[in-house]
């Protein structure tokens, strides 16, 4: 990991094989009307990056926005399936 400006790049490759905790979004709004959101990866319950953007192998580590949201904030009525479950 390098250190830029206070903030902390991380590389891609660093980040291969390593597991996905949780997804977080960040809605908001510029001007009134448009739109906006901002999505994080949490890694391994350690560290929050933006998801990837570009081709220069680098994201940043982030400090998580106490507004963001969990995606996965109530899955207890999705399914859950077994693939090759023995019997």
């Amino acid at each position: 990991m390098q250190s830029e400006d206070d903030e902390d790049l991380v590389t891609i490759q660093d980040l291969t094989g390593k597991t996905i905790t949780n997804i977080y979004i960040l809605f908001g709004m510029e001007d009134g009307w448009l739109d906006t959101a901002e999505c994080f990866l949490e890694i391994e319950k350690e560290i929050i990056i933006e998801i990837p953007t570009g081709t220069t192998g680098n994201t940043w580590i982030k400090e998580l926005d106490p507004k963001a949201e969990s995606i996965f904030k109530d899955l207890s009525d999705i399914p859950v399936y077994h693939v090759n479950k023995e019997q």
